[in-house]
């Protein structure tokens, strides 16, 4: 199998999910060769995605996968945007600052980010991404109903 391009991104857990073509794949488990498992757990229409990715011993190499999914991969804004509400997240649970300026501060940085390479003038593709970050992550907008949920607030 040709070299493929991979990395990881931190999950709500303690844990690490991995992307891959766009996807994101949940650590499943360690098998007896010491592979490890990934499997998307995107459903659609109540049928679980068959999409599944095997990383080596030392999670660096594919060396399965099965690229067939039932719903379409993340875009790169929905890609950083998760990433981005993830870091909100993290700083919420180990900093004292209020809510609200967590998420003003974490907020700008994913707008930078997302249209650093849009032309500032172009109001038009500045409102689209900032669309559908609205249209991927809801919550985003309001801060409190997805920061409770963080698993120390169980």
């Amino acid at each position: 199998m040709e070299e493929e391009e991979f990395g990881f991104i931190a999950n709500n857990g303690d844990g690490m999910d991995l992307v891959h073509n766009s996807y994101i794949f949940p650590f499943l488990r360690t098998n007896k060769d010491m592979t490890h498992n990934y499997k998307c757990r995107h459903r659609v229409a109540n049928e679980p995605c068959p999409g599944s990715t095997t990383l080596n011993e030392t999670r660096t190499v594919i060396v399965r996968s099965v690229r067939e999914h039932n719903h379409p991969p993340l875009s790169h804004v929905g890609l950083v945007s998760r990433k981005y509400m993830i870091k909100e997240k993290e700083l919420a649970a180990t900093t004292n600052q209020p809510l609200s300026q967590i998420h003003t501060k974490i907020q700008g940085e994913l707008v930078k980010e997302l249209t650093r390479d849009i032309e500032r003038t172009n109001i038009a593709d500045i409102d689209a991404c900032l669309d559908e970050v609205a249209q991927i992550h809801p919550d985003f907008l309001h801060p409190e109903s997805f920061l409770y949920y963080w698993p120390e607030n169980k």
